[in-house]
């Protein structure tokens, strides 16, 4: 069993979103005990555009 943990921004609109992903992450992997594999890193929230997942989810995409 493994863990993975999207870290990066997905379009959330709070930053506490992406802090709470890699909280929850890491507690779901403690349990059983394996080691959580991170995937992006936290950023600042997109500044602008449309408010869409899909353009403020861009920069952790790509």
């Amino acid at each position: 069993m493994g863990v993975t943990i999207y870290a990066g921004n997905a379009g959330d609109r709070n930053e506490r979103g992406m802090r709470g992903a890699v909280d929850l992450g890491t507690e779901l992997a403690r349990r059983p005990g394996v080691n959580p594999q991170a995937v992006g890193s936290p950023t600042a929230l997109v500044e602008g555009g449309d408010g869409s997942p899909e353009h403020d989810g861009m920069p952790a995409a790509k």
